[in-house]
């Protein structure tokens, strides 16, 4: 028994194990998370900050806005109509 055994076998072993791996990692059972909300459902508040450069490493003088993301897919298809044509009817 050589060195080329034992390093074959070392090979082996965990390449076997490493396919196990593989296959308890992918086999599990998964919990499906629901993506996103319902239509109508509420919005999505996204903070957007913005920093006047480099001169405070705390961004003390930066400035922030909230902006409101609906997610009614009518209501966001909407806010891409041009003001003149919204009334057109």
């Amino acid at each position: 028994m050589g060195l080329t055994f034992w390093v074959n076998l070392l090979l082996a072993v965990a390449t076997i194990a490493g396919v196990m791996a593989i296959m308890r990692h992918n086999l599990r059972p998964r919990e499906r998370k629901v993506r996103g909300a319902e239509p109508g459902e509420g919005d999505t508040l996204v903070f957007a900050q913005e920093s006047a450069g480099f001169s405070n490493p705390g961004n003390a003088d930066a400035t922030g806005r909230v902006i409101r993301v609906t997610n009614d897919p009518q209501q966001y298809a909407r806010a891409f109509v041009p003001s003149n044509r919204r009334n057109a009817k």
